[in-house]
């Protein structure tokens, strides 16, 4: 049986508040609870800040082309990757922690109702991803939260060329 988009939406809120707020923190406490170590709940509040400024400059932007949505989403991780860099006692973080945090907030913005265009949308980098689409909880023999930038992208297009496939397709539409 195939449930639609907006049941599945409703599965996926099961009431939770939809302000950005609660959503940038359910998305940073996903993150960083289990894959940051030396935060410190000035860091937590610092880079949620950050977050939800560039999150609410971003919504009131809507509609964005999609150029503009691949640029201001590969700024939204590069700026949170320097300001989590910033801090001394946490230590070096690469593009894949960004990534997370970033696509697992646009997914809530559009389980929420907040983001139009989820076509635009990325899918969230992590070991499940990694084995759906490689066979193998790495890529180049890293982990989802250690890729760069440009292995990101290709794993993004590594995606969208798998999600063409007529099996893949036919999974998408609940077939």
């Amino acid at each position: 049986m195939s449930l639609d988009l907006k049941t599945l939406k409703a599965k996926f809120i099961n009431g939770k508040s939809n302000d950005l707020d609660t959503i940038i923190k359910d998305a940073y406490r996903d993150l960083q609870l289990r894959t940051i170590k030396g935060h410190n709940p000035s860091i937590q509040k610092s880079c949620i800040d950050y977050l939800k400024e560039a999150f609410e400059n971003v919504l009131n932007a809507q509609p964005l082309s999609d150029d503009d949505f691949e640029t201001k989403h590969q700024k939204i991780c590069e700026d949170f990757l320097t300001k989590i860099n910033s801090f001394k006692t946490i230590e070096k973080q690469e593009y894949g922690k960004a990534q997370k945090v970033v696509n697992i907030i646009f997914k809530f913005l559009v389980a929420h109702g907040k983001w139009q265009n989820e076509d635009q949308c990325h899918m969230p980098i992590d070991s499940f991803v990694l084995r759906w689409l490689y066979k193998k909880d790495t890529y180049n023999g890293k982990s989802w939260s250690n890729i760069s930038l440009e292995e990101y992208a290709q794993i993004q297009t590594d995606i969208k060329e798998k999600i063409k496939s007529p099996i893949t397709v036919g999974y998408k539409n609940g077939i």
